[in-house]
């Protein structure tokens, strides 16, 4: 809806052309665009400065343009069309504001809430979070903190509803990473390797994925695809040298040898 606003505000600024000697209304043109495009990068209109030349814009084109309205219809019809526009753009912004008052005050609880979380006794913080929940279950950041936050509770249910929200809403590939383990707590091991496998897709060159998914064929008795997974994933070298990328590597290597190390303890007894 606002990126629909904005469009007709600039198509009723740019409908009717100046003339080449209006050199401040071409300037003024120009200075909304500028704002235009700056908006859909940050919010400039945030800034009072550029709220006062924004709105010195809109006077120095309207000053130097012919009426819109008055030209097709007569100046009565024109009187009560601009009314008519008027109450109905006051009723939508009176609502919007409303509904963005209420937006902004549950997002200033929602943090609030998540700075004064405790893990010791977390009951009243999630409660709280569970009421706000239903407002800001579009927002990608702010549930995917409240998937991690009930999967640190023990909540692992709850958790996986919440982030699989949260990966319908903005897939990452920590989302599906804390939905696997989700799954693999409650025992749903093919959907936890589901999870595991779409955030390696996303990012190849991670290591985490690659060790989550290693420890998951390991703790199902899949032994051999998780030796192959780790054997691929220690024969390149990682892209992202931090400490823990290192320290993953060095948990791969163990887990490989600790599964050979009992397979070949499994054929000795065979043997026996």
């Amino acid at each position: 809806p606002g990126l629909l606003l904005a469009s007709a505000v600039l198509s009723s600024i740019f409908l009717k052309s100046v003339g080449i000697g209006h050199f401040h209304a071409h300037l003024a043109k120009s200075g909304i665009v500028s704002l235009f495009v700056f908006s859909m990068l940050s919010y400039p209109f945030s800034i009072p400065p550029l709220c006062v030349l924004g709105t010195t814009y809109l006077a120095l084109v309207a000053n130097h343009q012919q009426p819109i309205i008055e030209k097709p219809f007569g100046l009565q019809q024109a009187f009560l069309a601009k009314i008519i526009i008027t109450t109905v753009l006051t009723g939508i912004l009176f609502f919007s504001y409303k509904k963005a008052y209420q937006l902004t005050k549950t997002c200033r609880e929602w943090t609030t809430t998540i700075e004064n979380f405790n893990i010791e006794s977390p009951v009243p913080s999630l409660l709280i979070l569970s009421k706000l929940y239903p407002l800001l279950k579009t927002d990608g950041p702010l549930i995917s903190i409240y998937g991690s936050l009930l999967m640190r509770c023990g909540q692992y249910a709850e958790a996986k509803q919440v982030l699989a929200q949260t990966a319908a809403v903005q897939p990452a590939s920590n989302v599906y990473l804390a939905l696997g383990d989700c799954y693999r707590n409650l025992g749903q091991f093919k959907e936890a390797e589901k999870a595991y496998k779409y955030a390696l897709q996303m990012v190849p060159s991670r290591t985490r994925p690659v060790y989550l998914l290693a420890v998951l064929y390991a703790d199902t008795g899949r032994d051999n695809e998780a030796v192959r997974l780790i054997e691929n994933c220690l024969s390149h070298p990682p892209k992202k040298r931090t400490v823990a990328t290192y320290e993953l590597r060095y948990k791969l290597a163990r887990l490989g040898e600790r599964i050979k190390q009992k397979n070949e303890k499994k054929s000795l007894v065979y043997n026996l």
